[in-house]
């Protein structure tokens, strides 16, 4: 018996928690050639209108975050954003970021305190092992 996992599905999106059927989503355009893992916390930069990771030092509007990668996307120089990857991922123009919802923090990449001012509050736990209750959207 193998003791490696035979079928990977690297499309497997970050879910959210509890009411996971009312947590809102939207396409948006990242920046060119980057790659976001699913979870990540992401920023909006203000003068072009694409998103980045979450920068809590930076001053282009990706200082504030303002959603959650909902997959693993990877995006070329032209702005192709293949989401999911391996065999099983697809290409768009865009990809699906969460507005809100609850998701569990230990999910989630890049998530500071300040993060979680922006993004709405800690229902339980802390930062490390908690619950995020997203107010965006």
């Amino acid at each position: 018996m193998p003791t490696a996992a035979l079928n990977v599905f690297p499309g497997n999106p970050c879910q959210a928690i509890y009411s996971g059927r009312e947590a809102k989503a939207q396409t948006v355009k990242f920046g060119p050639g980057i790659t976001v893992a699913k979870g990540t916390v992401m920023g909006q930069i203000t003068a072009s209108g694409l998103w980045i990771a979450y920068l809590t030092g930076a001053s282009d509007g990706s200082q504030t975050a303002r959603a959650i990668s909902q997959y693993d996307v990877v995006v070329d120089g032209s702005g192709n954003h293949t989401i999911g990857g391996g065999d099983l991922g697809w290409t768009e123009v865009g990809a699906p970021v969460y507005l809100n919802g609850l998701f569990r923090t230990t999910e989630l990449v890049g998530l500071d305190a300040g993060a979680v001012t922006s993004l709405g509050r800690l229902v339980s736990g802390s930062v490390a092992d908690g619950i995020l209750a997203m107010n965006g959207g």
